[in-house]
């Protein structure tokens, strides 16, 4: 997941998501990576992570392969509830 606005926004919506970050690892187990980029970005993301293998290992792309397709599923199942609550909280605080 990687998300891009402004700065204030940003740090709205990472620290919303951190601050849940314990109930995201509870039902979503390959949240491992959460970053805040304040370099010239400003983004934010988390990202899943399959161990042990990676893009250049295409003796193991099927495996690959089967991790993103479910972790996307997985991925806006946990996170979408969240952004939801989160972005409706940016947008009242934001009038």
């Amino acid at each position: 997941m990687f998300i891009k606005n402004n700065y204030e926004k940003n740090e709205h919506i990472f620290s919303a998501l951190e601050s849940k970050k314990s109930e995201v690892r509870d039902d979503y187990e390959y949240a491992r990576g959460w970053v805040w980029e304040t370099d010239f970005t400003n983004t934010c993301n988390v990202h899943a992570k399959l161990n042990g293998y990676g893009i250049r290992d295409k003796e193991h792309w099927d495996e690959i392969i089967d991790f993103v397709a479910d972790n996307i599923f997985k991925l806006k199942t946990v996170f979408d509830p969240l952004l939801d609550d989160i972005m409706r909280n940016v947008k009242t605080n934001s009038r």
